[in-house]
């Protein structure tokens, strides 16, 4: 059985060169296994078969060069392992619902008055997002340590009102990966077709817990506001005081985090209010160990 974070450093090595032969009989002889069992491992961690992880990885990079670049798209389609122009363009088509000229046409705009550096920061924060769209939240299969969280690490200080695109369900808590995973990869489709600057990695925001279904936001911060489209709703997060603290280890841990600011909150007089939450600050796939991701926690505070 290959154990996740195996699975994840296969992410990180393909995410490093999309454009090599990654066909699924040559992944399963790198690890020694049937083409079955690391077809079955990759999609329960990943929530995509092998091939679907590669042909996203190669389209959204793909796409990054159609936005900040002037390369031709027939040049752009090779780069990343296409056969032809066509054979790109029906791919591309597929995942974005529009040619790589008309993406081009959407987003380059965004770009024009941008530097070289800027430029480069936006594509970086793109390129770094896409191998880990599908991880952020995700169960630590064969994870066994727990990580405590010392009460010391929390503080109170002030944050700047952050633009997001988010979607909102009710959700079984049980199944909060799943929703996670499904949704966050709609709003960052979403965001490079429309041509949004993507502020960092997605979070999280939880509305209503307890009993029952939970209202949870799942969430991609921008460096400014931008319009949303039926269920991907424009908003922001609460500026003004927080609580907040990191928390370190896997994500079933969390609640370990929120007790502690939830009591700390109480024990220095402070009011709390709705809308916590959270930002995964660690990519899964260039940190295979649960024990090494880090989570930074957000509880809001009346002034």
């Amino acid at each position: 059985m290959l154990k996740t974070r195996n699975i994840l450093s296969l992410t990180q090595a393909i995410a490093s060169n999309p454009s090599e032969d990654h066909s699924l009989s040559r992944l399963a002889q790198r690890y020694g296994v049937s083409k079955f069992h690391l077809q079955r491992e990759f999609t329960q961690v990943t929530r995509e078969t092998p091939k679907q992880y590669v042909m996203r990885l190669r389209l959204e990079r793909a796409a990054t060069q159609l936005s900040a670049s002037d390369k031709s798209v027939l040049s752009i389609a090779l780069d990343f392992g296409f056969a032809s122009h066509e054979v790109f363009t029906r791919a591309f088509r597929r995942h974005f619902g529009c040619t790589p000229l008309q993406f081009r046409a959407r987003t380059s705009a965004n770009f024009i008055s941008k530097n070289n550096k800027q430029k480069n920061l936006n594509r970086n924060v793109v390129d770094n997002v896409v191998p880990c769209i599908n991880l952020f939240h995700m169960e630590s299969i064969n994870q066994k340590r727990k990580t405590q969280m010392a009460t010391s690490e929390i503080t109170r200080k002030s944050v700047e009102v952050q633009p997001i695109l988010y979607i909102r369900k009710e959700v079984d808590p049980s199944k909060l990966s799943a929703f996670f995973a499904e949704n966050f990869t709609k709003i960052f489709t979403y965001a490079m077709t429309n041509g949004c600057e993507i502020a960092g990695n997605p979070m999280a925001r939880y509305i209503k817990v307890g009993q029952g279904l939970w209202t949870v936001d799942a969430i991609l911060p921008l460096l400014k506001s931008e319009h949303g489209e039926d269920e991907i709703v424009s908003g922001s997060l609460h500026g003004g005081f927080v609580a907040t603290a990191t928390h370190s280890g896997s994500y079933e841990t969390l609640p370990e985090t929120y007790s502690a600011i939830d009591q700390w909150i109480r024990d220095n007089g402070y009011i709390g209010l709705g809308g916590n939450w959270e930002w995964y600050v660690t990519d899964p796939g260039q940190h295979p160990d649960p024990n090494d991701w880090k989570t930074e926690v957000y509880w809001p505070l009346a002034e």
